[in-house]
């Protein structure tokens, strides 16, 4: 699992932004803020779908882009500019 930095979050624009950042090298540690809920995540980038750690429940998903919206609340964050990443 990737150490969480002291860095500054930034919002995470659209899926291809997150596309992006997943698929550098460790994917990347983001963070959903939807009402008063707090859902840390960490997302790779296979070239086809996005490997999701959800560190709420030490679950796995595996994820085509179009899936995001169906089978977790990362696209209605990324709907709701409610998806942050740290550097």
């Amino acid at each position: 699992m990737a150490i969480m930095s002291d860095s500054q979050p930034f919002l995470i624009k659209d899926v291809e932004h997150l596309e992006q950042l997943a698929k550098r090298e460790g994917g990347v540690d983001c963070f959903i803020q939807l009402n008063y809920a707090r859902s840390s995540k960490h997302i790779t980038w296979t070239g086809e779908s996005f490997d999701i750690f959800n560190e709420i429940d030490d679950t796995w998903q595996t994820l085509k882009p179009k899936s995001l919206w169906r089978y977790s609340n990362i696209g209605e964050a990324l709907d709701k500019a409610a998806l942050f990443a740290r550097s």
